[in-house]
């Protein structure tokens, strides 16, 4: 019986020491736990901003194409893209980018047209300056404020604005026209 409780001290004894000299692998695995919860809360913050990155980069590439249309004093600008946008705003300034003029749009799609105001036209040929004055010819830039995924920016379109004489009524007129 003597040796029995021997081997039962000798077990529980064994027993403490063993834990006691365990309490380091418990802590240390616990702080390893935490670590990795941490990098695994990082990785996913870090795929959610390469995400954002990605479409940010995207849209920064983004750029409709534009083109000019009509007869002069009938002219619109089309701007299209293979993805929806949103034209906010569009401004007119002259050659040296001064604003002129500008004109709320607020149109969305994939193919967004908007008439040339031939006032404004007007005014920015009349404040100059004028880039060749034997051909009648004055810079115009539309910029253009877009939004699609909830980003912005401004895209600008040069051209020049060309006088042309033409009949009306049994006289001549002046019409503007956007070249370019």
């Amino acid at each position: 019986m003597h040796e029995l409780l021997i081997a039962a001290v000798g077990a529980i004894f064994g027993s403490l020491i063993t834990w006691a000299l365990g309490a380091g692998d418990r802590k240390l695995a616990k702080e390893v736990l935490a670590a990795q919860e941490a990098a695994g809360r990082a990785q996913a913050k870090i795929a959610e901003l390469e995400g954002d990155r990605k479409e940010a980069d995207t849209f920064t590439r983004f750029r409709p194409r534009i083109q000019i249309l009509g007869a002069p004093g009938q002219q619109s600008i089309k701007l299209e893209a293979s993805e929806p946008f949103d034209v906010e705003e569009i401004e007119y300034l002259n050659g040296i980018e001064a604003r002129v003029a500008s004109e709320a749009v607020n149109r969305s799609g994939t193919g967004i047209e908007i008439p040339i105001i031939t006032g404004y036209l007007t005014e920015v040929n009349n404040i100059g300056p004028w880039i060749d004055n034997s051909r009648m010819l004055t810079e115009i830039i539309f910029r253009f404020s877009i939004r699609q995924s909830g980003h912005s920016k401004q895209v600008t379109h040069k051209g020049q604005i060309k006088q042309e004489f033409r009949p009306m009524g049994g006289g001549m007129t002046v019409v503007m026209r956007v070249i370019g």
